[in-house]
């Protein structure tokens, strides 16, 4: 099978690896040998060149402090000791120190020259990436639409408060591997996948949109850029004639694998020692913390200065407020009437002689109805007029 249907990536976060690892450089001839093959974006360009001197000047503070030497400090002990022997060793401890001050400043001497060498791409890992960036593929404006509206709707790779930038990559990738069967993705971020078990496995999501453009398409992902050259090298069968020793594989092996995936902002999950964090459960807590816009909301229903003097005005002034304390009964007359309530003995003796429900409904049936009633009254009211004398 040719070549031609090959794919290779090398995310930057690869790129930058060479500029913090000590055996990483060894890498430089085996990359160099593929660089025809390799894909670039300028994107990936663009941010190794943003970053390397950060990440150079990282590794040499580190190293640094491991290399500098300490001076020695001359024990109070020393002072009771033979005269002429301890003129000797302090004699010897200003020496040893003022060599051990002076291999600290050829030191720091020498890491600011490394330093300003990155700074101008004169260093070796920049001279050698430079013939393979020469090829970088700058986005189109459609490449650019897609990539915006994939970070709109949250779908990887690509962090979330980061500027656009792994989108755009990707977006890129896909266009470039139609009418191509195999894609080898080398990174080490978790946006792409999910480390398990020594083994990276690419984003559900990128597998299907990769298949989408691609069908039945072979996807190799790795972390480390050694074992991602090797398998791509034996794989496509390619002329690879820079040879490594077993030790400087070794060391290589080891350095690599001791640096750990870049935590995924969406919803892929690292288990480098399988015990990490899920990335979906700080999602979930950032998730339950205010926005700014319903923080906007919630401000906006405070009470404002204006409702709240509205407020204190209604409120009853002091005056009002003693007036209406003047009014409420005292605790004398308070007592004074709760003495002429009946007491509980005579409230039982007064329902005692209030007419049984059996009692009431006899009452109540007895009474004239309105008619009879009216009759009543009327033969009263004639009853009650004087009579005329002749009668």
């Amino acid at each position: 099978m040719s070549v031609k249907d090959a794919l290779l990536f090398i995310d930057a976060n690869k790129y930058l690896d060479l500029y913090r690892t000590d055996k990483g450089r060894k890498l430089l001839g085996p990359l160099a040998e593929q660089a025809s093959y390799v894909f670039v974006t300028q994107q990936v360009v663009d941010e190794v060149e943003r970053n390397k001197l950060g990440a150079a000047a990282e590794f040499l503070r580190t190293k640094n402090q491991g290399m500098k030497l300490h001076g020695i400090n001359v024990p109070d002990h020393f002072s009771g000791s033979e005269a002429g022997k301890n003129d000797e060793i302090l004699k010897s401890i200003k020496s040893i120190s003022k060599s051990v001050s002076t291999v600290n400043a050829e030191i720091d001497l020498h890491t600011l020259e490394i330093l300003a060498q990155v700074s101008e791409s004169k260093d070796e890992v920049s001279k050698e990436l430079a013939s393979i960036f020469s090829g970088a593929v700058t986005a189109t404006p459609d490449e650019l639409r897609r990539a915006r509206e994939r970070k709109e709707v949250g779908n990887p790779p690509g962090k979330r408060n980061d500027p656009l930038g792994d989108e755009i990559t990707w977006e890129q990738i896909l266009s470039n591997f139609k009418r191509k069967k195999r894609l080898w993705i080398i990174s080490r971020d978790g946006d792409y996948g999910t480390e398990f078990g020594g083994k990276f496995f690419l984003n559900g999501l990128l597998r299907s949109e990769v298949m989408q453009v691609s069908e039945s398409a072979s996807v190799y992902i790795f972390k480390d850029l050694f074992e991602g050259l090797k398998h791509f090298v034996e794989t496509t069968k390619v002329k690879a004639e820079v040879k490594l020793t077993p030790e400087e594989v070794a060391d290589i092996e080891a350095e690599e694998k001791s640096l750990p995936i870049e935590d995924a902002t969406y919803h892929a999950s690292t288990f480098p020692e399988y015990a990490r964090s899920s990335v979906d459960t700080s999602q979930a807590l950032a998730a339950m913390q205010s926005s700014a816009e319903i923080q906007r909301a919630l401000d906006a229903i405070r009470s404002s200065a204006d409702i709240q003097r509205a407020l204190d005005a209604i409120r009853p002034s002091a005056e009002i407020q003693r007036a209406l304390d003047a009014i409420r009964p005292s605790a004398d007359i308070q007592r004074a009437l709760d003495a002429i309530r009946p007491s509980a003995e005579i409230q039982r003796a007064l329902d005692a002689i209030s007419p049984s429900t059996e009692t009431q409904r006899v009452l109540d049936a007895i009474k004239f109805s309105t008619e009879t009633q009216s009759f009543l009254d009327a033969k009263k009211r004639s009853s009650d007029m004087p009579k005329d004398e002749d009668e």
